[in-house]
């Protein structure tokens, strides 16, 4: 879990998987929540949060790259911390924001300091909620060592790595023609585009999970009140060979992340506020409280104050 004092928002992750290549290659796929999901800006509000898949504001990925609409790229690892390229030498997009990664966009290459590189060569169709976004096909070291990444098709259409959805994931242990593979279902009737609901595992390791969701929950935004219709959310996390969960509760109405049981005991929650930033017109949701209750009848709270006057 990660609180970031700067902008108020929860992230949250689950570590689900790690791909393995030959000579020390590897990477992680993490399952990871934003609890940034609404805006209001002169009144009026939105909903910027999405789901590609996972429940409302959750991703499962690597990272990614989305081409920006100021010229430049937003590059997110796999627990959902983004950071700006902007700054471009012919074609190459690289960082002033602490990460040393770079873009190669006539190559499509994302290469990281150890000389590693990610093809980015799948990019989310125009009917996805992340439309537009770059996702690794592979990811490559020095030697020639690789995994190999493929995805599922955009909604509306049959036509594979056009999405966001992994389908499976292939490394270096693989006997048959994959190390994992994701399995997606509809919900209802009313859904677009499919939702994970299970990752099975070829490799021996253990990494076997399944999902379940709540379909229809009621939003309202938490800035006026305003019925905004229903999302998905990602309600359990189930580690299959050990048959134990996390357990996820949301805000009644808003669709925020409030409380997380862990597998092993204890739980998590926290609460939000509404926020205007001075001088803007820009209102977002940020977390004002913490608790923490490692077993039960013993619970830990702190409050999130702001200092107006550093």
């Amino acid at each position: 879990m990660l609180f970031r004092s700067l902008s108020g928002n929860l992230n949250y992750s689950v570590p689900l998987l790690q791909a393995r290549g030959r000579g020390g290659l590897g990477a992680a796929f993490v399952l990871s929540y934003n609890s940034q999901i609404w805006r209001q800006d002169g009144g009026w509000t939105s909903l910027p949060g999405r789901d590609t898949g996972f429940g409302l504001g959750w991703t499962l990925q690597a990272g990614s790259l989305f081409p920006a609409p100021g010229n430049y790229y937003i590059f997110a690892d796999a627990t959902g911390a983004q950071y700006k390229l902007d700054q471009n030498t012919r074609g190459v997009w690289t960082s002033s924001d602490g990460t040393y990664v770079s873009y190669d966009s006539g190559a499509q290459r994302l290469y990281f300091p150890d000389g590693t590189f990610w093809a980015m060569t799948v990019q989310s169709g125009p009917t996805e909620a992340d439309a537009g976004t770059l996702y690794p096909s592979s990811m490559q070291d020095t030697n020639g060592n690789s995994i190999q990444i493929q995805y599922g098709p955009a909604a509306g259409t049959n036509v594979a790595n056009t999405s966001g959805r992994i389908t499976q994931i292939t490394d270096a242990r693989a006997t048959n023609s994959a190390s994992y593979v994701f399995t997606y279902s509809y919900l209802n009737g009313a859904d677009l585009f499919p939702h994970l609901i299970a990752i099975a595992n070829y490799v021996g390791s253990g990494e076997k999970y399944s999902f379940s969701y709540g379909s229809d929950l009621s939003l309202t935004s938490p800035f006026s009140g305003t019925a905004y219709g229903t999302a998905t959310v990602l309600q359990a996390v189930t580690l299959s060979y050990l048959y134990i969960s996390y357990n996820l509760q949301y805000g009644l109405g808003t669709g925020e992340l409030t409380q997380v049981s862990a597998p092993t005991g204890g739980s998590q929650a926290w609460g939000y506020r509404s926020y205007t930033y001075s001088g803007t017109g820009l209102s977002y949701r940020e977390v004002q409280s913490r608790q923490m209750s490692p077993s039960p009848g013993v619970t830990y709270s702190w409050n999130i104050t702001l200092d107006n006057n550093p």
